[in-house]
C-alpha cells in the first residue's frame, strides 16, 4: 500500500486493475439482483483511497441497473 501512495507505477496499477475487477463483480450482482444499495466494507477499506474510485467508475459504467443510492 505504502508503495502506491508514495506514487509507485506497478503498485498503483494493482489497484487500479483490482478496483476495476471489483467493480465488474459488483456490476454484475447489481444487474442480476437489483439490490437498492450496494454498501463495500471491509478490512480493506483504509485502501479506498487508492481504488474506491476505480470501483465505482467500473461499476457505474457497467450496471444496466443503478442502485437507487448510488455515491
Amino acid at each position: 500500500m505504502q508503495f502506491a501512495r508514495d506514487g509507485d507505477r506497478a503498485a498503483r496499477g494493482a489497484f487500479v486493475r483490482a478496483g476495476r475487477a471489483i467493480g465488474v463483480g459488483i456490476a454484475t450482482l447489481v444487474s442480476l439482483v437489483g439490490p437498492e444499495r450496494v454498501v463495500v466494507t471491509g478490512e480493506g477499506l483504509d485502501t479506498c483511497d487508492l481504488f474506491g474510485a476505480h470501483i465505482k467508475e467500473a461499476c457505474t459504467s457497467r450496471c444496466s441497473r443503478r442502485p437507487r443510492h448510488a455515491r
